[in-house]
């Protein structure tokens, strides 16, 4: 199966370019696949643009699978997107605990989609790969979504808490980074002036046990790198010793 990478442009603020993928689209596509707010550039589009994107999949009979873990970390709330699977029949959304929730531990995700024949297909797949989840798991993930409103609260002013602090270490190091505020999650991806510039800032920016920095340099993509602007419960990854 061969697939086609429409990567989002930097310069047009992360934009996703839907003529592109329009045009990407062939007879034997059967999935387009988007993640917003985007990892690792915590980019947004505009409700319009993923409307257009359900409507262009659906109309080709193709199933737009969107991958929606990082929703309700937008900076601002009233740019949050429309699950996927309210805007077509044949979209699928893809959400998780462990991401703008915070809760890792439970190991819980699920996928909505309003296609019952292609759901059975997916839970058929499900039970053949993991007999079952861990009832406490369930049981915590569902205490998680009833409160969903009050922990997405919480996370979002860490996020705002920990963005000035980005702002002023990107200010004073201007000339070796550029950087763009996150529209979303928790991630983002400044650019550097090179491997050089990738290797050399790295080590200093682990103050802490709660800092962790992902220089590109060793997959190829030195020219950005990739810190969390979360902390605590807004930030799912493990965060490494500084050392």
């Amino acid at each position: 199966m061969r697939g086609h990478r429409r990567p989002l442009a930097p310069g047009s603020g992360w934009a996703l370019d839907l003529d592109a993928v329009e045009a990407a689209i062939r007879p034997e596509t059967r999935v387009v696949s988007v993640n917003f707010p985007n990892n690792p550039t915590g980019a947004l589009i505009p409700a319009a643009d993923l409307a257009r994107l359900a409507a262009m999949c659906e109309e080709r009979g193709i199933h737009l699978f969107s991958d929606e873990v990082y929703r309700g970390l937008e900076l601002d709330p009233a740019r949050t997107l429309p699950q996927a699977a309210d805007l077509s029949p044949t979209a699928l959304s893809l959400n998780v605990t462990s991401k703008s929730l915070g809760l890792p531990g439970l190991r819980i995700g699920w996928i909505a989609c309003r296609d019952r024949e292609l759901r059975s297909r997916l839970e058929r797949a499900k039970h053949y790969t993991t007999i079952c989840n861990s009832a406490p798991s369930e049981v915590l993930a569902r205490v998680a979504i009833k409160a969903r409103d009050r922990i997405l609260e919480r996370n979002r002013g860490i996020i705002a808490a920990n963005l000035p602090r980005f702002e002023a270490f990107f200010a004073e190091f201007g000339d070796l980074f550029e950087w763009r505020v996150p529209d979303g999650g928790c991630v983002a991806f400044p650019a550097t002036s090179g491997a050089t510039a990738s290797r050399r800032s790295a080590p200093g920016w682990s103050s802490g046990p709660a800092c962790c920095c992902c220089p590109r340099a060793s997959t190829g993509r030195s020219s950005r790198t990739r810190p969390p602007t979360g902390s605590g419960s807004a930030w799912a990854a493990p965060t490494p010793s500084p050392h």
